[in-house]
């Protein structure tokens, strides 16, 4: 039976803030809004909206996962640059609250016409009425429970089918979540929602240069809040992608920005793929104060050196004499 839990208690928090359901509805309005009118104040909205699923206490494993897909549907497609910053960095915030464990970012093909057959009962059950659900919850468990695990396995290259599949495990959580049999799809769909969650976020934010998305946006607080949303999801594989677009970023408060979280990704040195190491070493000697004070700073870090009892020949030296890159290391 349903055990008819309140999803939105209020519409207002104690501070007079949205609530993070209340923004989360308002949102996904306004996103379907966009396609036919403009909202009368657009920009203000998603921003009060963002900043309360940035305060995300209130939220359990499966609205947290649709929040975060709301908000890299922002940070990828919002024509107002504010906006799309500010949904990356509500998404980092999001998943820094809650991170998936061990999550490594990686593609993997999919059988899309399989993948609905595997997915049959969740599918079923995220259309069904209150009723249908019941049933489907206490006639097909086996069938929701291996569908939560195929989906916790997918790992798509196209952002918009790995979206709609983290969506497909928020609201199939969510309506478990809320029903009183024992056992059930809850905890795969959980772990589903959670990796989900972070490998559409890197999806999101890695560069798309044909689009100028993501990572290669054509301005400086979207690039800057992509860079950390990939190093909060999996610093190693952000390292990866943000040697591809280094060179090319003239901008030296991205580069001070991307510094900055790569000091405190407490990633160890040899984690930082081949790609990057060339050019961090270059902004040792950039030219500019700020960028060259950060890249001691952060090759310190990476290194376990004492930025203020290294000298600069001394941590070009070490960073220099790295070995083969190890996938796996931490500090």
């Amino acid at each position: 039976m349903r055990a008819r839990k309140l999803l939105i208690a209020s519409p207002l928090l104690v501070s007079g803030c949205l609530s993070p359901m209340r923004a989360l509805a308002h949102l996904e309005e306004q996103a379907a809004a966009r396609a036919t009118e403009r909202p009368d104040d657009p920009v203000g909205d998603a921003l009060e909206n963002l900043a309360a699923l940035a305060d995300s206490s209130g939220l359990d494993p499966f609205e947290r996962a649709h929040a975060v897909a709301v908000a890299c549907e922002f940070g990828r497609s919002d024509p107002s640059r504010i906006v799309r910053a500010r949904a990356f960095e509500t998404t980092a915030s999001l998943l820094a609250a809650s991170p998936a464990p061990a999550f490594r970012f990686e593609v993997r093909p999919v059988d899309e016409a399989g993948l609905n057959g595997e997915l049959d009962a969740l599918i079923a059950l995220a259309q069904a009425d209150e009723a249908g659900q019941d049933s489907i919850l206490m006639e097909r468990g086996s069938d929701l429970e291996r569908g939560a695990r195929a989906l916790a396995e997918q790992r798509p290259e196209r952002l918009e089918l790995a979206r709609k599949l983290l969506l497909v495990s928020s609201r199939c959580g969510r309506i478990a979540d809320e029903f009183d049999g024992e056992g059930g799809p809850r905890a795969a769909l959980e772990t589903a929602a959670r990796t989900l969650s972070s490998h559409v976020a890197f999806l999101a934010a890695r560069a798309d240069l044909a689009e100028g998305r993501g990572l290669a946006d054509p301005t400086a607080e979207v690039r800057i809040a992509a860079g950390r949303l990939l190093v909060v999801v999996d610093p190693i594989d952000a390292t990866v992608e943000l040697g591809k677009l280094w060179p090319r970023t003239g901008d030296p408060l991205v580069r001070v920005a991307w510094l900055q979280e790569l000091a405190g990704s407490k990633l160890a040195a040899v984690a930082v793929h081949p790609t990057l190491r060339g050019p961090l070493a270059l902004e040792l000697e950039s030219g500019d104060a700020a960028v060259e004070w950060w890249a001691k700073k952060a090759l310190a870090a990476l290194l376990a050196l004492d930025p203020e009892k290294s000298d600069v020949a001394v941590i070009r030296g070490r960073w220099l004499a790295l070995g083969e890159w190890d996938s796996q290391a931490r500090s």
